[in-house]
């Protein structure tokens, strides 16, 4: 997961650095569009590194971010030049990014690069508990449904989706990463949020809460199904944007997903979903009684 703006690419010289040792994939292997690609996606899975250049904070980066820890594979953070980590909130820095530019810097990269791939990953490294030992790992509920993102003009939105949520019986977890960003551990209740929601709706507005957006888009989406009784359901992605403000790529090209602006028409989309939702609950339940009265 590489920036194009970066000078040398990072894959070109990690691949004469490893003489074999291991292969470097980038999407660039990947057959389809450049934008969602579910093959791209499968790269990751298949990986035993990631390796995301963040010198530049680009969403699609973040989203790629995301796919990593959500398929639970250890993450390698790079940036050209030490001071570029100052581009980035706090969240960002306060994670272990290692400079790549120079040869004496990328000889310690590729080091790097190396100590982790002859490792065997912990919990912590594989994304399942956070640096505390807290779990980081949940399956989806059907009726948990999270709002994230930099919340400080969408209270209007908050407030309505909460209604609805409750008309429903649905449970509505909501983090506002605009009064969190600089707190230590965001990351991680961002984390658990995105896997633990059968329904993630994602705000952005043009400001660094969307990289954390991005992050949780990435990790959601890695995983797209839960199950009702004996049947999978997708997990429902719903990005909302103000005016201007750009949405990922990778997220907003996926099938299934929704992309909205307006308010009154998210709240609409949302109630409809939840009932559709609970409408599959009811059968399976029922389905459940049929089974055990005929035993």
């Amino acid at each position: 997961m590489t920036d194009p703006d970066t000078g040398d690419a990072l894959p070109d010289r990690l691949r004469l650095g490893l003489l074999g040792k291991a292969r470097v994939v980038t999407g660039e292997h990947a057959p389809g569009s450049p934008q969602w690609s579910p093959a791209i996606r499968d790269l990751v899975k298949q990986s035993d590194l990631v390796v995301v250049d963040v010198t530049t904070p680009r969403r699609e980066i973040f989203v790629e971010w995301g796919w990593g820890i959500g398929a639970k594979k250890q993450v390698l953070l790079g940036v050209y030049r030490s001071g570029d980590r100052e581009a980035h909130p706090a969240w960002v820095q306060e994670r272990q990014l290692r400079a790549f530019g120079s040869k004496s810097e990328f000889d310690e990269f590729l080091g790097q690069v190396l100590r982790i791939l002859d490792s065997f990953p912990d919990r912590v490294s594989s994304w399942v508990d956070d640096p505390c030992n807290e779990p980081l790992d949940y399956k989806p509920a059907p009726q948990n449904v999270v709002l994230l993102g930099g919340l400080e003009q969408w209270d209007a939105l908050r407030a309505r989706v909460a209604e609805t949520a409750k008309e429903n019986k649905f449970s509505l977890e909501v983090l506002d990463v605009q009064t969190r960003q600089n707190e230590a551990g965001i990351l991680f209740d961002t984390i658990r949020a995105a896997r633990k929601a059968a329904t993630l709706v994602l705000t952005f507005d043009g400001s660094d809460c969307d990289l954390l957006a991005c992050v949780a888009g990435g990790v959601f989406s890695m995983n797209d199904a839960y199950r009702i009784g004996s049947r999978k359901h997708q997990r429902k992605l719903v990005l909302l944007k103000r005016d201007g403000a750009p949405l990922p790529g990778l997220l907003a090209t996926k099938p299934g997903v929704c992309t909205l602006s307006h308010i009154g028409e998210s709240v609409d989309f949302l109630r409809s979903h939840f009932q559709q939702v609970n409408g599959s609950l009811s059968s399976a339940h029922s389905a459940t009684k049929r089974h055990k009265a005929g035993r």
